[in-house]
């Protein structure tokens, strides 16, 4: 039986708390899938990267986790599709999450932290 959640109205505060507040989520959904940690970064990364432009940091929080969730599909349907020369579009609503020992520390959110970190000190266009 499906645990339901309930997910605020909140908002996020900036990109980087988007990040911060969904990137672990994203990556063991990921490394759930793909079962390796370098493909899992990969991954991760393209979502993000994709969702940055369309994504509004004004939208409710449960908007950005189902933006990402949808982002997340397109991500690794591409990916299957490169690697095993077809589209896989679903991803189990109930994935299962990996034991720690399962899942390979990664140093990744911090990369990307000290990245968000040195944008958001560049000047203005």
């Amino acid at each position: 039986m499906r645990e339901l959640r309930v997910v605020s109205d909140d908002r996020y505060a900036d990109w980087q708390a988007v990040y911060r507040d969904n990137v672990e989520r994203i990556y063991r959904l990921m490394f759930a899938e793909v079962g390796n940690r370098a493909d899992a970064e990969d991954l991760t990364a393209e979502v993000f990267l994709a969702a940055l432009g369309p994504l509004r940091v004004s939208a409710s929080v449960g908007e950005v986790r189902a933006y990402l969730l949808a982002t997340a599909r397109t991500v690794l349907a591409r990916h299957w599709r490169a690697t095993m020369g077809r589209e896989i579009t679903t991803i189990a609503d109930d994935y299962p999450e990996p034991a720690a020992a399962e899942v390979a520390p990664s140093d990744a959110p911090a990369r990307a932290e000290a990245v968000l970190a040195g944008l958001a000190g560049l000047p203005e266009r």
